[in-house]
C-alpha cells in the first residue's frame, strides 16, 4: 500500500510541476533554517569545549552575597586564593586590555586580553607556534612578551615565519613575540589579537586596593569534585572577609562549571532561535498542506 501511494504521489507532482517546484522550495527553506539553528545548538550545547578535559575547568567570580550575579575579583583575594585554597590548580586570571601596536611602519589599535600564565595549563592548550611566557616570566614583571592569535598573526604579519623573537613597538614599549595560538583559539569564547601577561610580582597583586576587571580561571585538582572546590573557596573568602572587612564585606565567591556559565549564558537566545525556527518549520509544512 505505501508502495502504491508513493508511486501515485509522484505522478500527481508529475502532473503539477509549478506546486511541486513551490512546496519544495518552501519546504527547503524551513529545513534548512532548522538545520542551520540545529547546528548551533550543537556547537554550543552538545559538543566538548576545545580544551584538555574540558569538564575539570571552572571560572571564579566574586558577587554580592545573596546574589547571583557575576562580578569581577580583586587581585589581593585572588593571591589568597592561590595561597590558601586546597582543590584548584593553575589558578590564574584573565582581563581585557588594549594596545597600539606598529604594524608594518603602521599604527593599530588591537584588543587583547591579559592572561596570567597558568591560564594556558588550566586550559591544556599551548602554543603551535614558539611557546607561551612561564609563571615565573608573569608573576616575575616581565610585561615585555606577547603571544599572537593565529588569525592577527596571518591577517596583519602574513604568517611570517619569522615572527617569533620579533620585537614590535606598541604605546606601552616594545614586546617581543614568542608564540603563536592555534586557529580558532579563544579564552571561554572571548576573541583576541594577543594574550599578555599580567607582569606583576604576587606581592605587587596583593597590595592592590580595588577590583580590576579580571576574573579567574582554574582547573580542579585530580580527585576533586566540583562541589568539594566550590566549598573549599566559600571556605578560603569567608575567612577573607573576616581579615579583610572593607574590601570583602558582604561578598562571597562564585564558581561555575565552564561549559555551564557558556550555556547558560547562551540558553536563553538558543531557546529563543528554536522556537522561532520550529515555527518556520511549522508555517512552511503549513502553507505545503494548504497547497
Amino acid at each position: 500500500v505505501a508502495g502504491r501511494d508513493l508511486r501515485h504521489g509522484v505522478r500527481v507532482l508529475r502532473r503539477s510541476p509549478g506546486f511541486t517546484a513551490g512546496a519544495l522550495v518552501t519546504l527547503a527553506l524551513g529545513i534548512r533554517a532548522a538545520a542551520a539553528i540545529f547546528s548551533v545548538v550543537r556547537t554550543v550545547m552538545l559538543e566538548p569545549l576545545p580544551y584538555r578535559d574540558p569538564d575539570r575547568i571552572v571560572r571564579v567570580w566574586e558577587t554580592n552575597r545573596g546574589a547571583t550575579s557575576r562580578n569581577v575579583i580583586a587581585p589581593a583575594n585572588f593571591v589568597a586564593w592561590r595561597e590558601r585554597n586546597n582543590t584548584l590548580e593553575h589558578l590564574g586570571m584573565v582581563g581585557p586590555t588594549g594596545l597600539t601596536m606598529m604594524v608594518n611602519g603602521q599604527p593599530l589599535e588591537t584588543s587583547g586580553l591579559t592572561v596570567s600564565a597558568d591560564v594556558f595549563r588550566a586550559l591544556g592548550v599551548q602554543p603551535i607556534l614558539g611557546r607561551a611566557y612561564t609563571p615565573e616570566e608573569d608573576f616575575g614583571g616581565n610585561s615585555d612578551v606577547l603571544v599572537l592569535s593565529h588569525e592577527f598573526w596571518q591577517r596583519q604579519m602574513a604568517g611570517r615565519t619569522d615572527v617569533l623573537g620579533m620585537a614590535v613597538a606598541t604605546d606601552r614599549g616594545p614586546r617581543t613575540i614568542v608564540g603563536i595560538m592555534p586557529p580558532g583559539f579563544t579564552i571561554v569564547g572571548q576573541k583576541a589579537d594577543f594574550l599578555a601577561p599580567y607582569g606583576a610580582a604576587l606581592e605587587q597583586l596583593r597590595g592592590v586596593r580595588g577590583r580590576g576587571s579580571s576574573y579567574a580561571i582554574a582547573r580542579l585538582r585530580d580527585g576533586v569534585t566540583f562541589e568539594q572546590a566550590y566549598s573549599d573557596m566559600r571556605s578560603v573568602f569567608s575567612r577573607l572577609e573576616k581579615e579583610e572587612p572593607e574590601r570583602n564585606a558582604r561578598r562571597t565567591v562564585i564558581v561555575l562549571h565552564l561549559q555551564e556559565q557558556l550555556v547558560g549564558e547562551l540558553r536563553p537566545a538558543l531557546f529563543a532561535l528554536i522556537s522561532a525556527v520550529l515555527m518556520v518549520l511549522l508555517v512552511a509544512c503549513v502553507n505545503v498542506a494548504n497547497l
